[in-house]
Formats: C-alpha cells, structure tokens, sequence
C-alpha cells in the first residue's frame, strides 16, 4: 500500500481551526483509523513558519528543525495516511513549496489541499481578522484594495488579502511540486450548513473515511461587527503608545480579540459585504471560478459554492451604542485582570502590576 502524506495548507477562514481542532480532539481515533496527526498543534505551526522561513512564531516559539520533527515522525510511521494542517502554507513561494516537499520522507507520496471559501464572506471575516494584527484600515478601505486593485499589488490590503487567497496561483505553485492531480480544492459548504460537512468533505480529500467523530469544541470564534471596529480604533489610539508586538498579541489579539469579545458578545451582527462592493466581488469570484474550472483540479464540493449569493442582505453598520457596549465590556475584562494579577502579587510579595497611585 502506497503511504500518504497530505498537507493541508490553508487557506486561512477557510474552516481551517475547525478542521485542526477535529483532527487533534479525535487524534487516537484517527490513529486507530490509520491516519497519523503527528505531533501537536502548535507543532505544525512552526513546521509552516519553518517552511515559509520564519524563525519564531509570535516572537518566542523557535522553529528552525520543526519541519524536519514532523517529517520524521511520519517516516516512523507504519500508518498509511498522514497529515500536516497549517493554513498559513498558501504563502508559500515555488522554493518553499519545493523545499517543504524534499524534506518530507521520500517513499511517501504527497497531496495538497487547498480549503476555499467564497470571497463575499472571506473578505470581510480576513478585514475582522486584519485588526486584531493591529490593522487599522477600515472595512471599506480593505475591501477597496481587495476587489478594486490588481491581484498582484504587493503592498497595503491587496498584499493581506491575495497573498493567501489567490488559490489558482496556489494550486499551480504547488502542482509544479506534487503534480495537477495530487492537489485537490475543498470548498467550504454554503451558510447554514452542519460544521460537519466540511469535516466529511476534508475526508474526501484525503481518501479517508471520516464519518461517526464526534464535534470538537470551537475555539476560534469571530469578532461581531461593533467589537471588530472597537478593535481597530483601538489600534489607532495605540499608535503612538509604548506597547511592543508580543504585547500587542498577549492582550489585545489572544485576551481580548480571541477570547473576551467573541465570548461575552456573541449576539453581535457579524461582518457582511457592504452593497457597494457586491458586484465587483462577483466578477472577481467569477473569474477566479473560470481559472479554476480550466487548470482541472480535482474539486471536492463544487465550484459554483464559490460564487456569492445575489440576495444577501444589506449589513447595518454598527452603531455608536453598540461600540460604547462593546468597548466597555473589554474594559471592564482588563479592569477585572488587573486585580487578579494584583492579587496573585500581592500574595507572592511582588510588586503590582499597575503602580499605585497615592
């Protein structure tokens, strides 16, 4: 029996955390399967800085050899599926790509896939996503650059958006390594649709049967509209502030933007298209859709899926009341941190978090 290794790379909103949160929850089970998840996740994080050239992530895990770890545990593997899932992946160059394919085990035949999702919902979920990096354009302004600037602009939100989400290029960066019939497009299923399709679709893809697992908890919750832009005018009044990249990550993306204001502001309208940018995203999608349909690579899903619907809704803008709420609420958490971290000091004899004011 051939043994496969398959990387899922991407790209990212793509149901990507979903898909690596089922394939670590359930990792014995899919052992037992014959599919290997070696090592953890945050394992195949630093494989994919690795590979993309990064020697840290978030400024302190190192990962030069962290590709070579996952490679070697997959070639002591007698098991005849393996998988490596970072999304960040689709960055990858032609000499990238090339290298991640030489460093993996030789016997061992490889298969990409691709995950992705109509542009419509992409666009604005990567705007939400962009601010919690300290971003600080506006949802108009990023998809100003995204739908009305070449695909090849190497600068601002045309940069951000297309240098992982131009998958005809990704797939003929890849082909070029593994071989058009070895890379295969997931599509994401339509709104609604049970978070399980896209898991039995993932299977698909890689020739595995993953019907009966059990749903994983999620853990990478999206900002509402009013919180994101709270974010991003937070980004703005931080700008001249003495508040260094690690720390920018630690309280503001990880505390507040990952855990605090998708947790306690989960009733928030999410970020939607607005109408002036519809059609435009169409044509774009409609093109991307066509090259697509003419490099001939395998499809699991359907194509049309990454065509945006005609009759969405028109998205309120958030309003004043409900940013106050929203900026209050992570005000509020930071307060509430704060006198945690003061009393952990307190009780070990260290000096307070915040110096006190006499």
């Amino acid at each position: 029996m051939t043994q496969t290794v398959h990387l899922h790379i991407g790209e990212p909103k793509t149901g990507t955390t979903y898909i690596q949160t089922m394939l670590f929850h359930h990792q014995r089970q899919l052992h037992e399967a014959g599919l290997l998840v070696p090592g953890r996740n945050l394992d195949h994080i630093r494989g994919g800085h690795d590979v993309l050239g990064r020697t840290k992530t978030a400024g302190t895990h190192e990962t030069e050899g962290a590709w070579q770890k996952l490679s070697d545990e997959i070639a002591a593997s007698p098991l005849p599926h393996a998988v490596i899932s970072m999304e960040m992946m689709t960055r990858a160059r032609p000499r990238q790509a090339a290298r991640a394919i030489k460093d993996l085990p030789s016997d061992r035949a490889v298969r990409v896939v691709i995950t992705a999702r109509e542009l419509s919902r992409l666009a604005p979920a990567r705007w939400q996503e962009s601010v919690q990096f300290r971003k600080s354009w506006t949802l108009e302004e990023y998809l100003t650059g995204v739908f009305e600037q070449p695909r090849e602009r190497d600068a601002g939100a045309a940069k951000h958006f297309w240098g992982l989400h131009d998958t005809p290029r990704t797939v003929e960066t890849w082909a070029s390594e593994v071989g058009l019939d070895n890379v295969t497009v997931v599509t994401l299923p339509p709104s609604g649709s049970s978070p399980d399709q896209l898991w039995l679709r993932f299977g698909e893809a890689l020739g595995v049967e993953l019907d009966g697992f059990s749903e994983a908890e999620q853990a990478n919750a999206s900002l509402g509209s009013a919180s994101a832009e709270v974010m991003r005018r937070l980004n703005l009044a931080l700008t001249d502030l003495d508040v260094g990249e690690a720390e920018h990550a630690r309280i503001c993306r990880k505390f507040l933007g990952k855990t605090v204001l998708p947790q306690l502001r989960r009733n928030e309208p999410t970020v939607a298209m607005p109408a002036p940018f519809r059609a435009t995203s169409r044509k774009v999608s409609e093109d991307l859709v066509a090259e697509l349909r003419q490099s001939g690579v395998r499809v699991v899903g359907d194509l049309a899926e990454l065509l945006p619907a005609t009759d969405a809704p028109e998205p309120e803008p958030a309003t004043d009341s409900q940013m106050l709420d929203a900026a209050l609420t992570a005000l509020a958490a930071l307060v509430e941190q704060n006198a945690q971290l003061a009393r952990k000091a307190r009780r070990r004899g260290r000096d307070l978090p915040f110096a006190e004011v006499e």
